[in-house]
């Protein structure tokens, strides 16, 4: 847990096995892909998908 809080690095609220899956619990750092979508028109320009894509 040494990252954890850093810049970048979303917190872990909880961690575990519910039934047959294995479950981790983290914040959301910022908007879904869909929400910045959405926000361009459901239009993304080649330059955008770059920026995503190194990030």
């Amino acid at each position: 847990m040494l990252l954890q809080g850093g810049t970048g690095i979303p917190h872990l609220k909880w961690f575990g096995i519910e039934a047959d899956y294995n479950v981790m619990v983290i914040d959301l750092l910022g908007p879904i892909l869909e929400d910045l979508f959405n926000y361009c028109n459901r239009k993304l320009s080649l330059k955008m998908l770059l920026m995503l894509a190194i990030s």
